[in-house]
């Protein structure tokens, strides 16, 4: 759900996805959910986090999951400028 959530929230330009992307990835981490921690690293690099790209990109080359890897390959394939009005504010 928080995956959904983030998705939205930067699709739309909610101004708590960066707060709701933070949450996801507290949580993924916690429970070693290496695939959630991608993609809210991911979601992160969408809103301009520095590093997020990085390592968005070496942990989704050790997972075995095609849609992942053609979302990031997309996502950071993007010359990493935030695509989400508050991102300045927020990251």
């Amino acid at each position: 759900i928080l995956d959904a959530q983030c998705r939205i929230g930067l699709d739309e330009g909610h101004p708590k996805t960066a707060s709701w992307v933070a949450t996801m990835r507290e949580v993924a981490s916690r429970l070693g959910a290496r695939e959630m921690v991608a993609r809210s690293l991911l979601h992160g690099a969408r809103l301009g986090g520095e590093g997020d790209a990085e390592l968005a990109a070496q942990l989704v080359a050790d997972i075995a999951n095609p849609r992942l890897s053609t979302e990031a390959a997309s996502i950071l394939a993007a010359d990493h400028v935030p695509d989400h009005p508050a991102a300045t504010a927020s990251g």
